[in-house]
């Protein structure tokens, strides 16, 4: 407790030196986290604004107290209200007014729309909210539940809500997605509060980022017309989720933080892999270039390039992580107008992340950690830098929006243990040397995209030489961020333990990481495309983005813990979720209700046990598992075979065997037989992987949230199926790859893979088959449906609505692909190294 300065403001206060204990006491509650300090200080900051006749703010924190301060507390609020306050009106009231009884007039100045209601019939709210229905009697107020969307918040409910100390609905079954109610429309009242999470929202935009009218004017008939794409019947808002809203600690023991030193295993192993990558392919490309120099007419090696280049590469990413706080800054101010966010301004959000956040750097001896904002609906937050000095916390609005004042303050404990496990400047590190070709890939695309429609020789040269050097560099991107996925999963652990140890709230930290999935989700769904901001960085984000828009589209169509079944159940799960930069979602969530479980709380989502006599435990045989894994499999039964063929030479060599010593030693063996292996792995799970297409095994727009909650699903389980929607993702050069397709289902949000007759890289030259060109079109696509760490629609034909038909190619070029591996592991083992 902050003793000194509530010492010094109290003693202020009896010396009658009441601006001296104001500036004590309110520094006091901005940086203080003990409910009984923040009480004191509030009540005396009651008494010294009395004393100086401000009258409307011993109000504001006399009201305070009563309504979250200890039982003590309350009872001399009531007696100081009553005794100095109850007639008290601010300047601004209208001294005039025939219709209403000055003594029941409200504090805030509103004045009632209905002006035959008598006060006493109708309560007089803050805000000047009129309810819809008709009041209930004064003796028997209702309890308002956090899922009522009839009425605003008041500033006093907002006041117990920033205290934890809101009333719970009881937990809510399983909603299908046709049952669910059309969410009534709430009064904008004067104040402009959002019903979600009680803070300032435009009148016309909802909690949720999207346009809406105002409920409470006529709006006239809208003029455009509707899309043929059949669209969710109920798209409800994240206030009418099934949340259970499960209760925090009040007084907790923080955990044990283990696992600090597999956390910095994992990061040495990270950095030496990362060097040892980078430097490879230093040494690669530099004996390229001399390669073609020396085949070249007229021109001669280099003999430079011949040097060794380690050290020059360690100094230059020594630098590199050095600088990359301001690297990071440009880029993040130039591209997506990063701004200062104050302690002042992140208080009007959430009050207790403004205090966590000093209090915490205090308590460490640090220097308060910088605070940034970008302004974007997309719900995200991450750390960087380097010493906690050069440190930033950056969040966007879309976040500040979206979520509740505890659950601001869960995503922000948990950036504060990335600083504290000390991973922030390796994976500071890892983010800029992607961001530097995914800033190039972006910008060739805006050069590309503006010589599109020109018909020119040189518009369709800079077109195309943009396209090609964009995709290059989206490839190096993706390459790239593959250096930094362990430490991101293995952080992401450690965060959420700091974060639920440093708050005592893992069901505010559970909500709020499913409310970044579902704002993500909607967010990509309002903007037709995945934000650049949000691919670019997500492995420093706390939810991963296909996770996101996977389970946030589904949201609300059954209850969470069935749509994370797969993510929490599925026995293969770890090595299907290689790939991505975060753990399973389900796993991190389990996690949380443990802590919940440890502290005696009510969790928030409650996981039913495999042996309590649930469908929940799946059984997958080992011949599905060795069929998926056939291709990855297959490398390591082709390196036992060279082993033995080594072994075979060897034997040979010592015995003089002239014909077959070749073998021992000779690389080329052991590439050639891993290179075989893994073309038979294909061609041998080939026919369960891409099963035929028939009208009779398709299923017709299948429900998405049943698709994706099937436990002991693999991607080898191809579903065929067909989907109707719209096609959403990016246009024109920078989805040239079709990395960005998604459709829009009724159900959800699809991801879609596909591979032109070209090769999976064929879409650069075939402009005909880009799914770039018909984003925004109405589309039927067939293929098959695939469960991994993250669910996806391998593509086989895509039906546009001019009856255009794009078909794509992936078991033909599986094949191509398997005959290639083992032709070359053949020519390797003629040819020998």
């Amino acid at each position: 407790m902050n003793n000194s300065d509530l010492a010094s403001g109290l003693a202020a206060l009896k010396q009658k030196d009441y601006d001296g204990a104001i500036a004590c006491l309110n520094k006091v509650c901005e940086t203080e986290l003990d409910a009984v300090t923040i009480a004191r200080a509030q009540m005396g900051l009651t008494i010294a604004y009395t004393e100086l006749g401000q009258f409307d703010r011993a109000v504001v924190y006399c009201d305070r107290l009563q309504q979250s301060g200890p039982s003590k507390f309350k009872q001399w609020a009531r007696r100081h209200r009553d005794r100095h306050l109850s007639r008290i009106s601010p300047p601004s009231l209208p001294q005039k007014n025939s219709k209403v009884n000055s003594k029941s007039i409200d504090p805030t100045g509103f004045v009632p729309f209905n002006e035959s209601a008598t006060p006493t019939a109708l309560p007089s709210d803050p805000t000047g909210f009129i309810p819809l229905e008709d009041p209930p009697p004064p003796q028997a107020p209702p309890k308002r539940s956090r899922r009522d969307s009839l009425r605003q918040p008041s500033p006093k409910e907002k006041a117990v809500s920033r205290h934890g100390k809101e009333r719970r609905p009881p937990p809510f079954p399983p909603v299908k997605p046709k049952s669910l109610p059309q969410p009534p429309r709430s009064r904008s009242d004067a104040s402009g509060v959002s019903p979600l999470t009680g803070k300032p929202q435009p009148p016309t935009q909802s909690a949720t980022g999207a346009r809406s009218p105002a409920p409470s004017l006529p709006q006239p008939p809208s003029k455009r017309q509707p899309t043929p794409q059949p669209t969710p019947e109920v798209t409800p808002a994240i206030a009418d989720l099934p949340w259970r809203h499960g209760p925090r600690a009040k007084n907790w023991k923080r955990f044990q933080q283990r696992g600090k030193a597999r956390l910095l295993a994992i990061q040495v192993v990270s950095a030496i892999a990362g060097f040892w990558f980078l430097d490879a392919a230093l040494h690669w490309l530099l004996q390229t270039t001399n390669y073609l120099l020396y085949k070249l007419p007229l021109l001669w090696p280099i003999q430079g390039l011949y040097r060794d280049r380690s050290l020059e590469l360690f100094a230059f990413l020594l630098l590199l992580a050095i600088a990359s706080p301001w690297i990071l800054d440009l880029i993040l101010g130039q591209f997506y107008s990063l701004k200062p966010l104050g302690l002042s301004k992140l208080g009007q959000y959430s009050t207790e992340a403004r205090r966590l956040v000093p209090r915490f750097c205090y308590q460490r001896n640090w220097p308060t950690v910088k605070l940034g904002v970008l302004p974007t609906p997309t719900p995200m937050a991450f750390t960087y830098g380097g010493l906690p000095r050069f440190s930033r916390i950056v969040v966007t609005q879309g976040l500040l929006d979206q979520l509740a004042d505890d659950e601001i303050a869960a995503i922000y404990a948990g950036e504060l243990g990335h600083l504290a496990s000390g991973t922030v400047p390796l994976m500071s590190l890892f983010a800029v040397l992607t961001q530097l070709p995914y800033l190039l890939y972006w910008q060739l695309a805006r050069e590309g995209d503006r010589w599109t429609g020109r018909r020119s020789t040189r518009a369709t040269v800079m077109r195309r030489t943009a396209g090609w050097l964009a995709s290059f560099n989206y490839g190096l991107f993706w390459l790239l961020r593959w250096l930094g996925l362990p430490l991101a999963r293995a952080r992401i652990v450690h965060g959420d333990r700091f974060a639920v140890s440093l708050t005592g709230n893992p069901n505010g930290l559970s909500r709020a990481l499913l409310k970044l999935c579902v704002g993500i989700a909607r967010d990509v769904e309002q903007q037709q495309q995945t934000s650049y901001l949000l691919e670019g960085l997500e492995s420093l984000n706390p939810v991963g983005c296909q996770q996101a828009i996977a389970l946030g589209s589904t949201a609300g169509q059954m209850a969470w813990e069935p749509l994370l079944a797969w993510d929490r159940y599925n026995p293969d799960r770890g090595w299907l979720n290689l790939s991505n930069s975060h753990p399973c979602l389900g796993d991190r969530l389990y996690g949380l209700s443990r802590s919940a479980q440890f502290w005696k709380l009510e969790p928030e989502l409650v996981w039913p046990e495999p042996d309590a006599g649930t469908q929940v435990k799946p059984k997958i045989v080992w011949s599905r598992r060795l069929l998926q894994g056939a291709p990855f499999f297959g490398a390591p039964w082709g390196l036992s075979l060279g082993l033995l063929l080594w072994a075979i030479g060897a034997v040979s060599n010592s015995l003089g065997v002239r014909e077959l010593d070749w073998l021992w030693g000779d690389r080329a063996v052991l590439f050639g037989c891993t290179a075989i292996g893994i073309g038979l792995g294909i061609l041998l799970r080939i026919n369960a992987f891409f099963p035929d297409i028939t009208p009779s095994n398709r299923q017709d727009d299948p429900n998405w949230a049943e698709s994706i909650s099937n436990p002991d699903a693999l991607p080898l389980d191809a579903q065929p199926v067909r989907l109707q929607g719209t096609l959403l993702g990016r246009r024109g050069v920078a989805n040239w790859l079709a990395q960005d397709t998604i459709l829009r289902s009724p159900s959800g949000l699809v991801k879609i893979h596909g591979c032109s007759i070209l090769g999976p890289s064929g879409f650069l030259g075939d402009s005909g088959s880009r799914p770039s060109n018909f984003v925004g079109s109405s589309a039927i696509a067939i293929g098959w449906l695939r469960r991994g760490a993250t669910p996806w629609l391998d593509l086989d034909r895509l039906e546009l609505s001019r009856r255009q038909v794009i078909n794509n190619h992936h078991p033909i070029w599986s094949t191509v692909l398997a005959f290639l591996c083992i032709a070359w592991g053949v020519y390797s083992l003629f040819q020998g190294g």
